[in-house]
């Protein structure tokens, strides 16, 4: 236990690390904000936090999709993801799945600043597109991962 942190490389404020954590949060799919009749086999969202830094890791085995329509989305991210200055897009990740509809480019993650949410999307030669509920079977299951930045 270091009370008030530690320097690393250094005594400059920028060497001092005062925050580390792990944990685990439980992430919610949801179509156009909603999760009406969603069910899960499997959800899980573990977290790594070094001072501003957070990498995500979710699992979700779905075993109904629900009744909810329109761009999905995971929610409950275990710290909110800052903006990031000059107009740059959000924090990209990894999108692997299974059991899904109609893709044909590489799926991707976002984290969606100012939020708690993690949108799900498809990439292209011309643009990166939100998934959406038609995408989704009642056995889908996927994996994302993501670093980000939060605001403390």
């Amino acid at each position: 236990y270091l009370s008030g942190g530690v320097y690393l490389g250094g005594t400059g404020a920028a060497n001092k690390l005062e925050d580390y954590e792990e944990g685990t949060f439980t992430p919610t799919l949801t179509f156009g904000g909603a999760s009406v009749g969603i069910a899960y086999a499997a959800r899980l969202g573990r977290y790594t936090k070094i001072g501003r830094q957070v990498t995500v890791q979710v699992g979700i085995y779905l075993t109904s999709k629900g009744t909810s329509s329109g761009n999905a989305a995971l929610q409950g991210l275990p710290f909110a993801v800052t903006a990031q200055a000059g107009g740059f897009s959000s924090y990209q990740g990894v999108l692997k799945g299974a059991v899904m509809a109609g893709l044909t480019n590489t799926t991707i993650c976002e984290a969606d600043e100012s939020t708690t949410d993690l949108g799900l999307r498809e990439g292209s030669a011309t643009g990166v597109n939100s998934l959406t509920n038609s995408n989704f079977n009642n056995t889908t299951y996927f994996m994302a991962t993501v670093t980000y930045f939060t605001f403390n």
